[in-house]
This record gives C-alpha cells, sequence and structure tokens, in this order.
C-alpha cells in the first residue's frame, strides 16, 4: 500500500491516535502530541488515551 493510500484508509476511520495524526500530517509523533496540547486539534480524553476525530483533521488541512 502507498503512503497516500494508507493516509487516506487512515483518514477513513472515525478516530484517530496521535501517533496516527502524525502521519497523516506527515509530523512527527511529539509535534503532534504539541497540537494537541495546544488545542490546535480536537481531541478527546479518555482516561489517559488520547482521541482525535478524522474531522479534526480534515479541519486542520482545510478540508470541509
Amino acid at each position: 500500500m502507498s503512503t497516500a493510500a494508507a493516509t487516506v484508509a487512515l483518514l477513513d476511520k472515525a478516530t484517530l491516535t496521535v501517533p496516527e495524526m502524525g502521519a497523516v500530517l506527515g509530523i512527527g509523533r511529539n509535534a503532534a502530541y504539541q497540537l494537541v496540547r495546544e488545542g490546535r486539534v480536537r481531541s478527546l480524553h479518555i482516561g489517559r488515551r488520547i482521541i482525535i476525530p478524522s474531522s479534526a483533521v480534515r479541519e486542520l488541512l482545510g478540508e470541509r
């Protein structure tokens, strides 16, 4: 599977983990966690897990 296809497959999921979001955006794990910490991307904190709706990643990318 190509990188582009893997990215599309991840965005087809309802939610992403922070490392998955980083992969979609082409940024590192630490940078992805920083986006969450700064509130620049919507996220849900469930216990110790951080879940990002794929729609929030699309908003960050400027997609509708």
